[in-house]
């Protein structure tokens, strides 16, 4: 483009002469017709002279049809380089605009989506869905920024090859790149989304053990305690084996609940000791 206004000052420069140059052969010329018709049928100065203008006058026209050819060629030019460069203006803001909002969704997944703990599912699976859904069209955004860098390096100078594929090279890896931690993270919240629910069934189950522990207390409690010593040393051995079961499922209800297992190991605990307590105040030693 520079080296075209360079070439297009030139021609401007050039342009003065030319139109000196014509007006001096219009007046060659016509000095030449105004001398020939004075010298009457003489043909001595007078025919020379005139033989000279006119091939004079069509080496002129021969000049003034190269100079508009490259004057029009010249104004060609300058279009497709016009052109050219809205081309490549439309390019260059169409990739930085695309890697501005991929570096914009790879710090929405850095940053911007807080730990499982911080956030409800939901409300992670709905900013995950608009990520995908942004990703999506950032896809057509590429297809659309990968056909403009063919057709321009269809037509460009060979020193704009370098550049202009190494543009689609990073804004291709910088979409793969976004796009598999995109992934990633989608299927990590798949696994968390999982053991959730396992956590869920667990914790169902362990609170129906819990329920039929703490309804088969609360009945015994209200039962009087035998007067014989086998039965007593029966109902002080089966309290004991609810005491081992119950203490190993502390390590599951612990895991369910996350932070609620005391509490619920707490209810346990304190409805089984009191039936323990009876039980050994009134065995022998």
């Amino acid at each position: 483009m520079d080296k075209h206004k360079v070439f297009q000052k030139e021609l401007g420069k050039r342009a003065g002469c030319m139109k000196m140059l014509k007006r001096s052969v219009r007046e060659l010329t016509r000095s030449s017709s105004s001398s020939s018709s004075s010298s009457g049928g003489g043909c001595s100065g007078g025919c020379g002279s005139g033989v000279d203008a006119q091939r004079l006058q069509l080496q002129m026209e021969e000049l003034s049809a190269r100079w508009e050819a490259v004057c029009g060629m010249s104004v060609c030019k300058q279009g497709r380089l016009e052109a050219a460069m809205r081309q490549a203006e439309e390019f260059h803001a169409l990739v930085h605009s695309f890697l501005g909002r991929l570096s914009e969704a790879e710090k929405t997944l850095k940053y911007g989506l807080g730990p499982p703990e911080e956030r409800s599912a939901q409300q992670c699976q709905l900013q995950l869905q608009e990520l995908l859904q942004s990703l999506q069209c950032q896809q057509l955004e590429l297809e659309c920024i990968t056909s403009l860098g063919e057709e321009i390096l269809a037509v460009c100078h060979p020193d704009s090859v370098v550049t202009i594929r190494s543009w689609l090279t990073v804004a291709k890896s910088r979409f793969q790149e976004v796009r598999g931690r995109l992934q990633l993270h989608e299927e990590r919240l798949q696994c968390e989304r999982r053991r959730a629910e396992a956590d869920r069934e667990e914790l169902q189950r362990l609170q129906l053990w819990v329920e039929a522990a703490e309804e088969a207390l609360s009945e015994r409690d209200g039962e009087p305690l035998p007067d014989g010593v086998q039965l007593l040393r029966e109902l002080s051995r089966q309290h004991a084996e609810f005491m081992e079961e119950l203490s190993r499922k502390e390590d599951d209800v612990d895991r369910a609940t996350k932070g609620c297992g005391e509490k619920l190991s707490a209810e346990l605990r304190a409805a089984a000791p009191r039936r323990g307590a009876a039980l050994g105040g009134v065995l022998p030693l």
